[in-house]
């Protein structure tokens, strides 16, 4: 539900499919391609405090991938969800991210 407001705010659609052995989630908006000379210094970023970071995703494996790049972005554990072991998951996110808010 979400994602479908977020991709209709961008005039755009996403969609989410369950088969037995994986799960596709695809999105699509039309974007406008920026190519500049100016070159961006991101040396000194830092996630802003409070960020939360929330991902889903039903491969153990990706799971932890997600966990290590959440923690070299510097996002603290406890604003860190990484959820995805039960389809569960993905059905209860909405709720999930309202008691965050």
């Amino acid at each position: 539900w979400i994602a479908q407001k977020c991709a209709r705010a961008m005039g755009g659609c996403c969609n989410i499919k369950f088969d037995e052995d994986l799960t596709i989630f695809s999105f699509r908006c039309t974007a406008k391609a920026i190519v500049s000379d100016n070159k961006i210094d991101f040396t000194g970023f830092e996630v802003p405090p409070r960020t939360w970071a929330i991902a889903i995703d039903d491969s153990a494996i990706q799971r932890k991938l997600l966990s290590r790049i959440f923690d070299l972005l510097g996002v603290p554990q406890e604003n860190k969800i990484i959820i995805g072991e039960k389809q569960s998951d993905v059905f209860e996110v909405e709720k999930l991210i309202v008691n965050i808010l």
